[in-house]
């Protein structure tokens, strides 16, 4: 919440400011507003305080333990959320305010999938590795973007929409999922691509 809080102070000063950033489209220069540098920033804030020194301890007292933390995580995160939201709405009025929630929702999902992957230490590894991809290859040229972009696709984009939202729920989704079948899935994975590796090809 502190970090979130900090970020929220630092965005009606630089929220609007453009910044220009390398980008793959024609042009060759994206202009990045502030504040989706931001709310990169203000969604893995919730996800790290759910780090704990004592976690291979805790994780074996059960699953009482883990719908504790899982109840903690929706509960910041979803506080942290609202009030860079609201803050967004202050700063910038009703519609640009729903561009930066459709940011928030994408890149708390990059956050969670990053935590279930890494470790909770590790969820800043999400936001902050995609940003820079979105930006380059996101940007096709002036007011250009990929369908796929959410922080900058119109806000009646449903593709836009819908990229959040799925991120969001690949996140979730992997964090409701307990750690022996999570692990379950990853060995069947497994050992179903080095099945399909040693399968000989057909004959021509």
């Amino acid at each position: 919440m502190a970090l979130t809080g900090a970020l929220c102070a630092v965005l009606p000063f630089v929220g609007s400011i453009m910044f220009s950033v390398p980008a793959a489209g024609d042009s060759g220069v994206a202009s990045v507003p502030g504040w989706r540098i931001i709310a990169a920033g203000a969604t893995f804030g919730p996800v790290l305080f759910c780090h704990s020194p004592f976690g291979e301890m805790e994780s074996a007292t059960g699953r009482n333990w883990r719908r504790v933390q899982l109840g903690v995580l929706a509960l910041n995160a979803t506080a942290c959320s609202l009030l860079f939201f609201l803050t967004s709405l202050m700063v910038f009025g009703g519609p640009m305010a729903l561009l930066v929630l459709r940011g928030i929702i994408g890149w708390m999902g990059t956050a969670l999938l990053a935590a279930r992957l890494l470790g909770w230490r590790a969820a800043w590894v999400g936001p902050l590795a995609l940003l820079p991809i979105m930006i380059f290859w996101g940007t096709e040229g002036p007011q250009q973007y990929a369908w796929w972009e959410f922080t900058a696709r119109p806000i009646d984009d449903p593709a836009a929409w819908v990229t959040a939202a799925g991120l969001l729920a690949l996140g979730a989704g992997a964090h409701l999922v307990d750690r022996w079948r999570w692990r379950a899935a990853v060995t069947f994975l497994r050992r179903r691509t080095i099945r399909l590796s040693r399968r000989p090809p057909s004959a021509p």
